[in-house]
């Protein structure tokens, strides 16, 4: 029976979808304090990746989402982007993250809700929820840990 509900757990759609979304939702974290081409490139591509984790990342929406700072900021931005590839500017960078923060927590409601059904099988069957479940969030200092959010607290009564 634990091998069977740790299994479920690994392939719901939305536990597996919130892993893809916290990995490279830590990659944007990383990505941020580069503040170079390679830095945005990879923080641009792991926003797409955030924003749909289950699709290619194309050429053109890369593009848009690199474009979606505005056209100001990408001006301003030029002398930066001439020495050293900076794609983007701080401000833009805040916009991703702050853009990301929130779909990285609509994505772990998502993963909680999921996970308290896994609890609650794991209950009735009389296996030790902890043996199946495990933290998925993402190490963050913005974040946190799924545990302490008001959210799980209510539905499980804490830790």
């Amino acid at each position: 029976i634990i091998m069977s509900l740790t299994t479920a757990v690994k392939t719901d759609p939305d536990v597996k979808d919130f892993i893809t979304v916290r990995d490279y939702y830590e990659r944007m974290k990383s990505a941020r304090n580069e503040r170079s081409g390679p830095g945005d490139l990879s923080l641009i591509f792991s926003y797409m990746k955030v924003l749909d984790p289950t699709s290619a990342v194309r050429e053109t929406e890369y593009a848009n989402a690199a474009d979606a700072v505005g056209k100001l900021p990408q001006l301003q931005n030029t002398p930066r982007k001439w020495l050293k590839g900076n794609k983007l500017t701080e401000e833009g960078r805040a916009g991703f993250l702050r853009a990301a923060d929130n779909l990285y927590k609509v994505k772990e409601s998502q993963a909680n809700r999921a996970l308290a059904q896994f609890r609650s099988q794991a209950n009735a069957f009389g296996v030790n929820p902890e043996l199946v479940l495990r933290d998925f969030s993402a190490a963050s200092d913005t974040v946190g840990d799924y545990r302490n959010s008001p959210s799980y607290r209510r539905r499980f009564g804490g830790q």
